[in-house]
């Protein structure tokens, strides 16, 4: 296992990730790679002071200052907030992949943020290796006085999955099958009035039920069985099968929500 010098207090692992943020030790991001990737499907947080973030920062990156978020997590403690509760402003997805950065690595805001980020159960945060320092040392993009505060982050669509838009579009239009497989038991709390309940447990020995000239749609809660279930459709021969790899919630009346 290899550890980066040059830094005081932090160590980037090449391997053994999973338990070194379990530890919520800093876990840092190349700017290299992150000049690649400046897009929507990444939510790049500038902790820096507002003065300094007003100036120039980077390129799609929205300023969310370390003492703003101290104030949000006092206020989550002092309302014995739930974990799923504590959330940047529209970014509910706890797999979002977070880049914080400011002057330099290893400052105390930066680690800061980090650290409260990391106890809110975000899953995929980072700091900035170098911070904004060497960000414009390297002539990378920057944005010169424009201080975005709002998080517009799109969840990158993985093998298989489809699109909230496109689920939502195929319910409404009743144009093909919404598949639900999760248990009984979450099925009886509230429903999707036209969908089909299979339980994952039970998909295989009712693959009767569900045509292969039809598109469908598989959903769970939080799209773990039902790629599963996409996976075990295509194995069988369905082509026109995808699943909601999002969270979804359903009440009684059958009204839901997707995160």
């Amino acid at each position: 296992m290899a550890a980066k010098a040059g830094y005081n207090n932090l160590k980037v692992y090449t391997e053994g990730v999973p338990a070194w943020k379990k530890a919520k030790k800093l876990v840092v991001v190349k700017n290299s790679w992150l000049a690649k990737n400046l897009n929507n499907h990444h939510v790049i947080v500038d902790v820096r002071p507002s003065q300094q973030s007003q100036t120039a920062g980077i390129k799609t990156a929205v300023a969310f200052q370390t003492s703003q978020l101290l104030e949000m997590n006092k206020k989550f403690k002092q309302e014995k907030a739930k974990s799923k509760n504590k959330i940047l402003p529209k970014l509910v997805d706890k797999s979002a992949p977070i880049i914080i950065y400011s002057d330099q690595t290893d400052t105390a805001d930066a680690k800061q943020a980090y650290q409260i980020l990391r106890s809110w159960r975000y899953k995929n945060v980072t700091v900035l290796d170098g911070g904004f320092s060497e960000w414009t040392k390297k002539q990378l993009p920057v944005q010169n006085n424009v201080l975005l505060t709002e998080i517009n982050f799109v969840k990158k669509l993985v093998k298989g999955a489809i699109s909230p838009q496109n689920f939502k579009k195929l319910y409404d239009t009743n144009n093909g099958i919404v598949l639900d497989v999760r248990s009984k038991k979450e099925v009886s709390s509230g429903k999707l009035s036209k969908s089909m309940s299979v339980p994952l447990d039970t998909l295989e020995a009712n693959l009767n039920r569900i045509p292969k000239d039809k598109e469908i749609a598989v959903h769970c809660v939080s799209g773990v069985r039902a790629n599963i279930a996409y996976n075990l459709l295509k194995s069988k021969g369905y082509q026109n099968v995808s699943f909601l790899n999002n969270v979804i919630t359903i009440d009684k009346g059958g009204n839901y929500r997707i995160e």
